[in-house]
């Protein structure tokens, strides 16, 4: 119910912002078994405002709950909803089942992006993780972002939205989605 009711107040936030909204849906929600019913409900009387709202799942449900997540990727994406997945550098088993989902975007931060400018194993790995979403149309976006060095690395590997203390606010091509 707490899911539902955020959406409901993101879409009338809609109503009178421009602009899109973020909300993420909890593993309670995702295993009720009427939940995406009730959503889609929800969205089907306001699928004009449905193409700026973004619905997240943490990464771990990809691996914990991935039925649930695909039938929510393949349910809400008719309406416009763009869905992404958040902590991917905290499940990277996540990746090799990003084919099977309809996924706008991936976040990766944290420990990993913090570290990226001194660990030549974790630049090969977001390589990796960028070629895999590139290839499959998913937009990557790095939060954590300590310092311009680790910036600088993420612009030139060819990541556009970011956010954190080394993201300067006078950078809007930078700026957190």
């Amino acid at each position: 119910s707490c899911d539902l009711q955020a959406v409901r107040l993101a879409l009338d936030w809609l109503m009178i912002h421009s602009g899109a909204v973020c909300v993420r849906i909890s593993t309670p929600s995702l295993v009720q078994n009427d939940f995406l019913a009730r959503l889609a409900i929800m969205l089907a009387d306001r699928k004009d405002l449905a193409t700026r709202l973004l619905l997240e799942r943490d990464a771990h449900a990809i691996t914990t709950q991935f039925p649930r997540v695909a039938a929510l990727c393949q349910r809400l994406v008719g309406y416009g909803v763009r869905i992404g997945v958040r902590r991917l550098a905290q499940q990277f088993t996540a990746v090799a089942q990003l084919h099977q989902l309809r996924l706008a975007y991936v976040r990766i931060g944290g420990g990993f992006v913090e570290q990226l400018s001194n660990s030549p194993g974790g630049r090969q790995l977001m390589r990796s993780v960028l070629k895999t979403s590139g290839d499959l149309g998913i937009e990557v976006y790095a939060d954590d972002v300590p310092d311009t060095r680790t910036r600088d690395l993420l612009s030139a590997m060819g990541i556009r939205v970011m956010q954190g203390a080394g993201v300067a606010e006078d950078s809007p091509e930078l700026a957190a989605a």
